[in-house]
C-alpha cells in the first residue's frame, strides 16, 4: 500500500496525505461544491451518496475536508451515462 494513502473505516474513503497520492495531481482534486455541479447534484445527495459508498472520495489529513478525484467523477458520469442507453 502506497505510504501516502491509508484506508478508513467509511466505503471509498481514502485518506490524502498534504502532498498528496502518487501520480494525484492536487488540481485533480475537487471539493464537494465542484462535484455536486459536474453531477448535477445537491451537497445533500452527494452527502448521501458518500453515505452509500456510491462515490469514492478523498479525507484530508488535518482537517477532514472531503475532495474528489475529477477523473473519477467523469467516470463514474461515463459509466451512468452507459446505463441510461
Amino acid at each position: 500500500m502506497d505510504a501516502s494513502l491509508s484506508s478508513n473505516s467509511r466505503r471509498g474513503n481514502k485518506k490524502v496525505a498534504r502532498r498528496g497520492r502518487a501520480g494525484t495531481d492536487p488540481v485533480d482534486l475537487i471539493t464537494v461544491t465542484e462535484a455536486g455541479k459536474m453531477l448535477r447534484v445537491s451537497r445533500r445527495t452527494i452527502e448521501r451518496m458518500i453515505a452509500r459508498g456510491i462515490l469514492p472520495f478523498y479525507e484530508l489529513p488535518v482537517r477532514g475536508g472531503i475532495r474528489f478525484s475529477r477523473t473519477e467523477i467523469e467516470a463514474f458520469l461515463d459509466a451512468r451515462h452507459r446505463d441510461k442507453v
